[in-house]
């Protein structure tokens, strides 16, 4: 029944902008100017943000396939209740994942960065749902592709 339980599991589980200034002789000076005066705050909340989530998707991406594996293996001694505690383990991980990203974008941040970590949460809650029927292989490489458009769009 455990094997049942847990091959049934298939958990699931991703660019910052510039401002152009414009010429101070420019009718659009004074907008500019109030914009370029909130990109340091803007910038900086950016970076703290992408320092926050760059590692914890990398970390998070690249556990995920050997700790699936080591729950079926538990899964296949029959003790269902060690691979159910790792398999909601695992989920909370997955979950903390999605809700950092969540939060990070909420903040001040870059558009084109607020733009990965929202699509990345949504894209983590829709394949850690119980519910989610998707191969565990095709998991692995996209939650490596969320941790991965994170990645590239922090670089930005």
């Amino acid at each position: 029944m455990a094997a049942t339980t847990v091959v049934a599991l298939t958990l699931g589980v991703a660019g910052c902008g510039t401002d152009e200034e414009k010429p101070a002789d420019s009718p659009a000076a004074a907008p500019t100017t109030a914009a370029a005066a909130a990109t340091p705050d803007v910038k900086a909340a950016t970076t703290a943000a992408c320092t926050e989530a760059v590692p914890l998707g990398e970390t998070t991406a690249a556990a995920f396939k050997a700790e699936f594996s080591k729950i079926l293996e538990v899964a296949m001694t029959g003790d269902e209740a060690k691979a159910n505690k790792m398999e909601a383990d695992l989920r909370a991980k997955l979950k903390a994942w999605s809700d950092k990203l969540t939060a990070l974008a909420a903040g001040s941040i870059e558009p084109e960065v607020k733009a990965a970590f929202t699509a990345g949460a949504a894209e983590i809650v829709a394949l850690n749902s119980p519910d989610d029927n998707t191969p565990v292989n095709t998991v692995t490489k996209k939650f490596a592709d969320i941790a991965q458009k994170v990645k590239t769009a922090c670089a930005a």
